[in-house]
């Protein structure tokens, strides 16, 4: 065989070998191809599946991330993000303006901190804000994600925003109602249906002297001073039991052993369903007052006398001043009304003084 033959069989051969390698790799590149159709078909599934799960949702998932450069993005959002920020999923694909410009201006600054702190340290994120959206009044939006750092140095958070401005007007108002009852001039106390403590504030704890250790599953019976009738507190029972509000007082005894009066109001505490779950009392201290009254009794028994006697003088002398009188005997009868008069004046300003009651 000549040397021309060979170079041409060992040409075929090599162009043989060359065109196995280009099918191996054009079946490598149809593979790959078909990968990653697969691939993508499987993508556009879930991305589906995700619009499905979250087109019901009044609020937002998401995928928050943070450039190497410091920008912020929004590669992936649910529908919820009209009603939290005002905007659609495609105006955050991108940048993170649409957002930041309905962040309330007190609270952005604190916002922006925590996502950084949260970048940093690669720690959860959780915060809540305001959010301003024209036309809508404030909302409070909570937001949550875990941080994940990619393989480029971006920042990726999976989580998701909830409006809660229900719960926190709901929050404002139950703070309030609670500051009123704890820091009511009356005492309050909250027992279950057993009569046993749940709840005292704290002029319940100022007036009776005990702590809250003391009082907390007991039954109000440790301030008895054995002054109310059992039949007293056997009314009570019944009223409250049978759904009506008791109405009376209590003279009742402090940790220390002093007497104290109370006015109180008793109620039950009924569900939605009008069921009794607990029992309320409403008491005012009363001692002053009561301490006042007993006072004007006293004053009123010891000082009838020292009234009724120069009264009862002044009285007589008036009608002995009706009958024919000598001058003398008329003198006489003036200088005992006289007398009588200011007896009358001296008691009188006896109850005076002794009814003045600061």
């Amino acid at each position: 065989m000549s040397n021309q033959e060979n170079s041409n069989e060992a040409l075929l051969q090599e162009l043989a070998e060359l065109k196995k390698a280009y099918i191996s790799l054009q079946n490598t590149y149809n593979n790959k191809i078909n990968d990653f159709n697969s691939i993508e078909a499987v993508i556009k599934e879930k991305e589906q599946e995700f619009k499905k799960l979250s087109s019901h949702l009044p609020d937002l998932i998401y995928q928050f991330s943070r450039r190497t450069d410091g920008s912020y993005y929004v590669p992936i959002a649910s529908d919820g993000i009209i009603n939290i920020f005002g905007c659609s999923p495609e105006d955050v694909a991108e940048d993170f303006a649409p957002i930041s410009k309905v962040l309330h201006p007190d609270d952005i600054e604190r916002v922006i901190n925590d996502i950084e702190f949260s970048a940093k340290n690669l720690t959860n994120f959780t915060c809540e804000f305001r959010v301003n959206i024209p036309g809508k009044p404030v909302q409070w939006i909570l937001s949550r994600s875990t941080p994940e750092k990619l393989p480029n140095g971006e920042i990726t958070w999976y989580g998701f925003n909830a409006n809660i401005t229900e719960l926190k007007i709901a929050g404002e108002k139950l703070l309030q109602l609670s500051w009123a009852v704890e820091q009511n001039p009356a005492t309050i106390v909250i027992t279950d249906l057993n009569g046993s403590i749940q709840y005292a504030n704290a002029k319940f704890f100022e007036i009776t002297g005990y702590t809250v250790e003391e009082v907390l599953g007991k039954n109000p019976r440790i301030l008895k001073s054995g002054h109310t009738s059992g039949d007293e507190y056997k009314l009570l029972w019944e009223t409250i039991t049978n759904g009506k509000v008791w109405h009376g007082e209590f003279h009742n005894r402090k940790k220390n052993g002093e007497m104290y009066w109370e006015s109180a109001t008793i109620a039950p505490i009924k569900n939605k369903e009008g069921i009794i779950t607990n029992f309320l009392a409403i008491k005012e201290d009363i001692t002053i007052r009561k301490n006042a009254q007993d006072k004007l009794r006293k004053i009123a028994w010891n000082q009838s006398h020292e009234i009724r006697g120069p009264l009862t003088s002044i009285m007589g002398i008036v009608e002995a001043l009706k009958f024919d009188l000598t001058i003398d005997e008329k003198l006489m009868l003036i200088n005992k009304l006289d007398e009588a008069t200011k007896k009358l004046d001296l008691a009188i300003h006896n109850i005076v003084q002794e009814t003045n009651i600061n």
